[in-house]
């Protein structure tokens, strides 16, 4: 009597393992290629970020000041802000003229503000990091502030950002004195 022997034979192990293996790799290849989509996408986000907040800032107080800033460096700015007008610091506005002064660190890579009146004057508020590099330029009522985020993603051809804002307030009162 030939006793029924159940099981896998050799070929069909090795077939199973070949079989196996084609989808691991698969699926580490998808794994692979969603983690590199999204590294790459919080690089943009943080690059946003940089770019939207440096934007809002500068434009807020060239917009409202009355007098040319003064590019003393290219990594410095001072605007002259009437009173009561919103400082870069985030306190209340102080009911005096004053002085604000932008300055990037970097050793620190952190831009910071610092104002002369209220109760914080005369010290550095941090407002952003992650930036490599911001600059200044002045071409007549057009400031172009260039900065350059630390990460951003590899497709972009430019490291800078440049961002021009026009400083409204001195162009009307030269329109209508």
């Amino acid at each position: 009597m030939k006793k029924n022997i159940e099981g896998f034979t050799l070929v069909e192990l090795m077939i199973s393992l070949v079989i196996s293996s084609f989808i691991l790799l698969g699926i580490t290849g998808t794994y692979s290629s969603l983690s590199g989509s999204i590294e790459a996408s919080k690089e943009l986000e943080n690059a946003q970020e940089v770019i939207r907040y440096s934007s809002q800032v500068f434009t807020r107080s060239l917009k409202q000041t009355e007098v040319l800033p003064i590019v003393a460096v290219a990594q410095q700015l001072t605007v002259e802000q009437p009173a009561n007008a919103t400082p870069c610091t985030g306190e209340d506005a102080p009911a005096v003229a004053y002085t604000e002064t932008y300055t990037f660190s970097a050793v620190t890579q952190v831009l910071s503000c610092r104002i002369n009146a209220g109760a914080n004057a005369n010290v550095d508020v941090d407002l952003l990091s992650g930036i490599n590099d911001i600059t200044y330029t002045l071409d007549g009522n057009l400031m172009t502030i260039s900065v350059e985020p630390i990460v951003l993603p590899q497709n972009f051809v430019d490291s800078e950002i440049n961002i021009d804002i026009a400083l409204t307030n001195l162009i009307l009162r030269a329109a209508m004195p």
